[in-house]
C-alpha cells in the first residue's frame, strides 16, 4: 500500500514544482541597457555677457538626451555636473559650440552606441 501512495504522491510533488518553477519571470536579456545619454556643446563666451549674470556661465550647454534619474535638470552644466552625471550613470557626448546637423546625428550614434553595450 506505501508504493501505491507513494508513487502518485511523488509524482503529485514534482508536477507541482516544475508548474511553480515554470511561472518565475526570467530577465530579459535581449533588451538592451539603456543608459541615459546627453548631448552638450560646449559654450562659447561672448564679450559682457556675464556682466549681467549672478554667476559665469557655465562650460557646457544642454542640447538634447536624457539626464539619469536623481540628476537635476539644468540647461547649463558645470565640470562638477558632468562628473556628477557620470557617477548616476549617465553618458555625455560633447560636441563643438557651432555644432551642425550631420555633428548632432553622430553624437546621437555615439549615444545609441554607448547604452547598447
Amino acid at each position: 500500500m506505501n508504493k501505491l501512495l507513494g508513487g502518485p504522491l511523488l509524482a503529485c510533488i514534482l508536477a507541482v514544482s516544475v508548474l511553480c518553477f515554470a511561472q518565475t519571470p526570467k530577465p530579459d536579456t535581449t533588451k538592451a541597457q539603456s543608459q541615459p545619454c546627453v548631448i552638450v556643446k560646449r559654450h562659447v563666451h561672448k564679450f559682457g555677457e556675464n556682466m549681467s549674470r549672478l554667476h559665469p556661465h557655465r562650460p557646457f550647454d544642454y542640447v538634447e538626451g536624457d539626464y539619469p534619474s536623481g540628476f537635476k535638470w539644468r540647461s547649463e552644466l558645470s565640470d562638477g555636473d558632468v562628473r556628477e552625471l557620470q557617477q548616476k550613470g549617465g553618458k555625455i557626448v560633447v560636441t563643438r559650440a557651432d555644432y551642425e546637423v550631420s555633428d548632432l546625428e553622430d553624437a546621437r550614434k555615439q549615444c545609441q552606441s554607448q547604452t547598447v553595450k
